[in-house]
């Protein structure tokens, strides 16, 4: 398997990587989503989880195709085979609940909880 790596600080759209860095906190932070998305009023300066999915799946393809984000948004390997389990909990999740998560069973579903596992292990890896 070819690893990919590029200097850590060579990371060419820095302004989409805290988006990514953002996105993947959001999914980690089982409060926010608590507060945040099941009452349908963002706290300021939160993110939503429609924000979440552009980011992953429209502004970057950190979902689609992670290894294309390595030296834009992603720094390495690491950072891809982080991203990839979270990308396809997330994906379950969506096909089984298109909306997202909109109330409390969903969030506290085993599908739900798989996200946000792998969002916890991404983050850890995204903020070394």
């Amino acid at each position: 398997m070819v690893r990919w790596s590029i200097g850590r600080s060579v990371i060419r759209n820095r302004g989409m990587r805290t988006e990514v860095e953002l996105a993947v906190d959001a999914l980690a932070d089982r409060q926010l989503q608590r507060r945040c998305w099941t009452v349908f009023e963002p706290e300021e300066g939160s993110e939503s989880f429609d924000l979440v999915v552009h980011v992953l799946y429209d502004d970057t393809v950190v979902a689609a195709d992670p290894v294309r984000e390595i030296g834009l948004v992603l720094r390495d390997q690491d950072e891809v085979d982080a991203m990839v389990p979270l990308t396809a909990a997330l994906d379950a999740f969506l096909r089984a609940s298109p909306g997202g998560p909109k109330t409390t069973a969903q969030l506290d579903s085993p599908e739900w909880q798989r996200v946000v596992a792998r969002a916890e292990a991404a983050k850890a890896v995204l903020s070394r």
